[in-house]
């Protein structure tokens, strides 16, 4: 009986980007002739453990090469920039849809940005079905080239629900006023409805897009509780439950925007162009056009602040 000892051996992948870490490691991992695989992508290397019963050094640093090699020529990649993620749980969310597609072994959504990667197989998938199909999540994708920026029209999320939280509250203040000052029944009725309305008008579609996806997300759950309390006679609490949430996603989407807005502010400070080594001459070049490996100058821009 043979008696395998896992060696550690460090070898350096052709790896074509960063993005290829996660899908390297996978298809590494499949083969159980490796214990363990981690890619180190700041020094682009592939640090591996294997049974070195089963396989050398030499066939351990070919297989991990030709397996890069085929991750760059099959897979590419695709940015979009999108409206209408809220938080960093519908960033998840929809990652984890993303990647159940067919072609698409990673995907990366960035809330605070307001952009989703996906690096995907163009014999599997086109662009046209992942973009269809982040539509179809409650995401607008747009291309990531430009930035222009024409703010949300007036009907959107990000217009209407601050609009909303204000007449929950007002709404909310009409309706206990009108129960300490016996106000009719019917007043003080139609005042609750109106801030169970504008309260719980974007917590129930969230609620009921979860309920498709066979899910249960907090905003159902507030929508839930909000009912609950208006079914045992307490509608002043549930709507302040309402009031609450909703505030709290305007505010979150705020410190959202401010930090998007940060960054591309950070992004403008970029060179549009750059010196690169050509042999013994300094040719200046668009950033676009620059590939990974030749050594770059001229600017290099911090923030000093």
């Amino acid at each position: 009986m043979l008696n395998a000892e896992p060696k550690k051996q460090n070898t350096t992948a052709n790896l074509a980007e960063e993005r290829c870490a996660e899908i390297l490691v996978d298809a590494i991992t499949q083969d159980q002739r490796f214990l363990s695989a981690d890619v180190d992508e700041e020094k682009r290397e592939v640090h591996l453990t294997y049974d070195a019963d089963k396989m050398t050094a030499r066939d351990a640093t070919q297989f991990v090469r030709r397996v890069s090699e085929n991750l760059h020529q099959n897979y590419e990649r695709c940015t979009f920039r999108t409206t209408g993620m809220r938080c960093g749980e519908c960033a998840n969310a929809l990652e984890r849809q993303l990647a159940t597609l067919p072609g698409v072994p990673l995907a990366a959504a960035n809330a605070a940005s307001q952009t989703v990667a996906v690096t995907y197989d163009p014999a599997f998938i086109s662009i046209d079905s992942i973009e269809t199909r982040v539509r179809e999540l409650g995401v607008s994708p747009r291309p990531a080239e430009g930035n222009e920026d024409h703010g949300p029209a007036w009907w959107s999320q990000e217009r209407l629900e601050p609009i909303l939280v204000v007449v929950t509250l007002l709404a909310l203040i009409a309706g206990v006023a009108g129960q300490w000052l016996a106000a009719p029944e019917f007043f003080v009725a139609t005042m609750g409805v109106i801030a169970y309305v504008a309260g719980g008008y974007y917590g129930v579609l969230e609620g009921f897009d979860s309920l498709l996806k066979l899910e249960i997300n907090v905003d159902l759950l507030m929508v839930l509780a909000a009912f609950g309390a208006a079914l045992i006679g307490s509608w002043p609490e549930g709507a302040t439950l309402l009031f609450l949430f909703s505030l709290s996603n305007v505010l979150q989407s705020y410190a959202m925007d401010r930090s998007r807005q940060a960054i591309r502010k950070l992004l403008d400070l970029r060179p549009a162009t750059a010196l690169v080594r050509r042999g013994d001459q300094d040719i200046e070049m668009p950033v676009e056009e620059i590939q990974v490996a030749p050594p770059v100058g001229h600017v290099v821009q911090i923030d000093i602040r």
